[in-house]
């Protein structure tokens, strides 16, 4: 028997959960059908990881008070973090992710609010055993939802001085990049959310295994929308100049096309006006009139 598989039956040994709520209890699904397995091959664009094909092959997962796990072909993440495969689901896209290595899989939490990613586990029968030792201590009142909140916070890494691997990392680096050195890291090790926020302003993010290196976004470029007669000068689909001729007289647009990586408009030139995205068209409303020119 697998190391996976004995962990997956020391779970079911738990029976069920003293808790306030009579619907807690321990639910071990039945191994995964032969669909799923390809439907995840497909996500994954390959062949799966041992570990994860022992587990599906004993259990697609469990339910257990707060602590539900069960591995879909759905992948979640992104923003160049890594391609991670939903393993439950807590709501607005928080919950566990496992990411497929070529041996084994990394266990990890991806969230939106107000963790975003946190290290868990270096492999599935890591995570089953950290599973395992947090399930038997939840008796008694309901469990918190905290049972799964980070336990630290990863540090900036500094790779001048550092070892080989991660000086080379950071040689690859642009200049001001923040190092985050995950290798050894303990369970529950949270990326800061402010780094994080980097690769939704524009920033991006190198990997290599458990070294992340985030690099802030270009300067912003500011770019001034111009008035609808302009663009009406230009070649444009119908639909384009259908859309512009209905906007009020004085409005200011811009095309995404004029809108180059970095661009924004700066909007402390247009107080008290109204500003909206009609694909393809930036758009400054016109000035409101007062009331009293209305009626």
């Amino acid at each position: 028997m697998s190391r996976v598989a004995q962990l997956v039956d020391d779970i079911r040994g738990l029976g069920p959960v003293p808790t306030e709520d009579e619907d807690d209890g321990l639910t071990i699904l039945p191994p995964a059908p032969g669909s799923l397995m390809e439907e995840m091959c497909a996500v994954v664009g390959k062949p799966l990881p041992p570990d994860l094909t022992e587990l599906l092959q004993v259990t697609r997962g469990f339910e257990h008070v707060f602590l539900d796990w069960s591995p879909e072909p759905e992948l979640v993440g992104g923003h160049g973090l890594g391609r991670f495969i939903r393993a439950s689901h807590y709501g607005n896209g928080d919950g566990f992710a496992i990411e497929p290595l070529e041996d084994r899989c990394r266990v990890w939490w991806v969230g939106h609010d107000p963790w975003f990613l946190i290290y868990w586990a270096d492999s599935i029968a890591q995570f089953l055993e950290l599973w395992l030792e947090r399930a038997r201590g939840l008796r008694g009142p309901h469990p918190d939802f905290d049972v799964w909140a980070p336990t630290t916070t990863s540090e900036p890494a500094t790779p001048a001085g550092a070892d080989d691997e991660l000086r080379t990392f950071g040689a690859t680096l642009p200049r001001g990049a923040i190092v985050h050195d995950l290798r050894g890291a303990a369970p529950g090790t949270e990326v800061p959310f402010d780094r994080l926020t980097l690769l939704v302003r524009g920033g991006t993010v190198e990997r290599r295994g458990l070294l992340f290196g985030f690099c802030t976004p270009p300067a912003p470029v500011e770019v001034e929308p111009v008035p609808i007669s302009l663009y009406l000068e230009e070649e444009l689909s119908d639909e384009e100049r259908s859309l512009l001729r209905s906007l009020p007289k004085h409005s200011l647009v811009l095309h995404e096309r004029d809108l180059l990586p970095g661009g924004r408009i700066d909007m402390s030139s247009f107080p008290e006006r109204d500003v909206s995205w009609r694909p393809p068209f930036h758009i400054v409303y016109a000035p409101r009139k007062p009331w009293w020119k209305v009626w």
